[in-house]
């Protein structure tokens, strides 16, 4: 976590990272991305996780008990009782994932709706996680078969015009970022809003 959040400063600076409600970390579990960012001097984050895993009584970032799905279109939708939830993502500075497993595609497709940066660290690919996919299993092409084969599909996920990046953090295992620094065009959602 420390080695994903000194990357996420050093990346992106402490004052983007703290800008509006700050780095959303989805699937965070404790919150350990949340609070390494904070120990950074980062002001802001949110904990977005089904079922966190920390007092949110007691930790100095936002708690949000649900999940990431599809684009986060239900999170951001203005109900009374989604009001705060709703501001949290859509004034996010950047949308983090630690091996976020089943939420890694959502994070993608959540931060090109919003028009913010991401960044994840892919783990998990596999079609168990994946269950409503409704890509055909081919071995050959299926990013559900390897590691390799859902971070190349995840980074073509990139719209035309733009392109996301990759680096190694200095960790074992699953150590690929893939990521979005910034945005050349409008978001999705405001250009669509536009005509």
């Amino acid at each position: 976590h420390r080695v994903f959040a000194k990357w996420l400063v050093q990346k992106f600076g402490v004052e983007g990272l703290s800008s509006g409600s700050g780095v959303l970390d989805v699937a965070g579990g404790k919150g350990e991305l949340c609070q390494a960012l904070f120990d950074l001097g980062v002001k802001n984050a949110t904990l977005l996780d089904p079922d966190p895993r920390c007092d949110a009584e007691t930790v100095p970032f936002q708690v949000i008990g649900r999940p990431l799905i599809g684009d986060g279109s239900d999170l951001t939708t203005d109900t009374k009782d989604n009001e705060r939830v709703g501001q949290l993502v859509r004034s996010c500075s950047l949308i983090a994932g630690l091996h976020p497993d089943g939420a890694t595609e959502a994070i993608i497709d959540t931060s090109l709706r919003l028009g913010v940066p991401f960044a994840i660290l892919p783990c998990c690919f596999s079609r168990k996680l994946f269950p409503k996919t409704d890509r055909p299993i081919d071995t050959n092409t299926d990013p559900h078969q390897s590691y390799s084969l859902f971070c190349h599909y995840l980074f073509e996920k990139a719209p035309i015009g733009m392109r996301f990046q990759v680096e190694n953090l200095p960790f074992q295992g699953r150590n690929k970022v893939i990521y979005l620094s910034s945005f050349s065009c409008l978001p999705i959602e405001s250009s669509l809003n536009s005509t």
